[in-house]
């Protein structure tokens, strides 16, 4: 990746053949990844990826996003936020575009 080394993921299905009692009683799967910055929007509908066996689904946005401007060094698909938010590249980031965000999926 031009973002640096990337865990190769599993097929989908895998997760809940791999949770059972004589494997793992829980199964972690981060679903979609932000090039290491702290907040994202996903390509809706293919993003984010979820199997289907998922019992929980933990939403997670670093709050250190709050205060930067919407552009590509401190938001993963600025553009995609900006859409979903009806804002602009290098408007600040603010609680309530983050919200408009994790409503939107």
């Amino acid at each position: 990746s031009p973002h640096g080394p990337r865990a190769v993921g599993i097929p989908s299905e895998w997760a809940g053949q791999l949770q059972g009692p004589s494997v793992a009683h829980v199964v972690v799967v981060e679903a979609d990844g932000s090039r290491k910055l702290p907040f994202k929007a996903p390509r809706i509908p293919r993003e984010p990826v979820v199997p289907a066996e998922a019992d929980v689904v933990a939403v997670v946005v670093g709050l250190d996003c709050l205060g930067t401007a919407l552009e590509e060094t401190y938001v993963c698909r600025a553009d995609v936020v900006a859409e979903i938010t009806s804002s602009k590249h290098g408007d600040i980031v603010v609680p309530e575009m983050v919200g408009k965000v994790l409503g939107s999926a």
